[in-house]
């Protein structure tokens, strides 16, 4: 499933089914991992962000903050 956040600020990022994506009570949890094992964990609070957009096969969902 892709995953677009637009921000406040109006910057948009977009992550890719191979990123985890977690809906928390501080934000939106981003983990991306790498090809070596690593790992990256982002925290995207929500007084940053807009909207986010979810798109798969079987499901599109639309988050109005």
């Amino acid at each position: 499933m892709e995953t677009e956040i637009t921000f406040v600020s109006g910057r948009v990022e977009t992550f890719d089914e191979s990123s985890g994506i977690r809906l928390t009570d501080h934000g939106v949890e981003v983990v991306s991992r790498s090809d070596e094992g690593g790992s990256i964990r982002v925290l995207f609070p929500w007084a940053q962000i807009e909207r986010m957009t979810q798109r798969g096969a079987d499901v599109s969902s639309i988050y109005t903050y």
